[in-house]
């Protein structure tokens, strides 16, 4: 069943992991960079948000910088995704 899922949703499903176990808001997921992802230890770095029109920014608040552990799952979908996109800047649309 995983394997059918990981299929359907393809790229996608890294961004799944990370809105159901992370609880990013948008703005946090469209600013994620490569450099803000710790593959080895798991942290994801919120550290920028992006507006609906690519506008890169701090985040809203203090408490909106913060550092994320992730589920080893997302950790190895993300692993696969690196190596296919290797963008500053992830593609989210």
């Amino acid at each position: 069943m995983l394997s059918r899922t990981a299929e359907a949703w393809g790229d996608w499903l890294a961004f799944m992991y990370v809105l159901v176990f992370c609880g990013l808001r948008s703005s946090e997921i469209r600013a994620l960079t490569w450099d803000g992802i710790n593959l080895k230890t798991n942290v994801l770095k919120v550290r920028q948000r992006a507006d609906k029109w690519g506008r890169i920014g701090t985040p809203k608040s203090d408490a909106g910088t913060r550092d994320i552990k992730f589920v080893r799952a997302a950790s190895l979908t993300w692993c696969f995704l690196r190596a296919r996109v290797p963008f500053k800047i992830m593609p989210t649309s």
